[in-house]
């Protein structure tokens, strides 16, 4: 049971969770307001390009901070 919860509370299920519902929301309302669907799925894709920006930037930094971490044990080495 608690391996199921941890699962659902892992941060990467909440974000894709959260993607979902943002998709059902703009679908439905696009559907309900009678919008042309392709407004929704600009919007979309803009939260995903976003998402994925935001992934890039934070895997770059921890790339440069492991590296830094690296050089600074290597000069202490020596």
């Amino acid at each position: 049971m608690r391996r199921f919860l941890n699962v659902l509370t892992h941060p990467r299920t909440l974000s894709i969770i959260g993607l979902l519902a943002l998709a059902a929301v703009l679908f439905v309302g696009a559907d309900t307001l009678q919008i042309d669907l392709m407004w929704p799925a600009i919007a979309l894709g803009a939260v995903v390009a976003l998402w994925l920006l935001v992934w890039a930037v934070r895997r770059l930094r921890a790339r440069r901070a492991n590296r830094k971490l690296g050089e600074m044990l290597e000069q202490q080495a020596e």
